[in-house]
């Protein structure tokens, strides 16, 4: 298959054929994705604390903290999963593009980023979306910091089960830790 057919075949724009000599180490990009899921744990933590709290809303430096979290972070992190999980799981066989399992976690990160908009405009203090009841608010939070949790974990199976050949044994024992330390508190 031609690098031109493989950038053709991604179904979110991110290009197949990107330079590999640009890329980090796997390594290094499996130890970015653990990072970034302690840091996303925090806001998912937040999240949870201002859900709980509703109808009281956090102070404003809080408030604008988890905001700007939400807007830049998630976006970007989803992007970097996507390429971490390329590396790991195979083309489909009959097109050569992502994976089946990847169009799957695509498509619930596209739902979870529609639903991420939703939250900002609730949350945003121009008051974009003022309609919402704390209880739907409520809702709404819990939707998202709950799948958020599922979906990194699954990230991290995924990376786990399928990381033998792509990844150092240290980083996979790293990963094999976070999914012991979440099977322990729950989270």
């Amino acid at each position: 298959m031609s690098d031109q057919s493989l950038k053709e075949s991604s179904i979110d724009g991110t290009s197949f054929a990107d330079d590999a000599a640009n890329r980090p180490h796997p390594d290094a990009q499996l130890a970015g994705m653990l990072k970034d899921h302690v840091e996303l744990a925090c806001l998912y933590d937040a999240l949870e604390e201002l859900a709980d709290c509703l109808p009281a809303m956090p102070s404003a430096s809080i408030h604008s903290a988890v905001l700007q979290r939400l807007e830049t972070f998630l976006p970007e992190q989803h992007r970097w999963a996507r390429e971490l999980l390329r590396c790991v799981l195979p083309p489909c066989p009959r097109t050569g593009g992502d994976s089946p399992l990847l169009k799957r976690v695509i498509e619930q990160q596209h739902e979870d980023e529609g639903l991420l908009g939703d939250i900002v405009d609730a949350l945003h203090p121009d008051g974009r979306c003022a309609c919402l009841t704390p209880n739907t608010l409520g809702y709404m939070l819990r939707c998202f910091f709950i799948n958020g949790r599922r979906a990194m974990l699954f990230n991290e199976y995924i990376v786990f089960s399928r990381g033998r050949g792509h990844f150092t044994v240290g980083a996979l024992s790293r990963v094999g830790e976070r999914l012991g330390d979440v099977e322990e508190t729950g989270r």
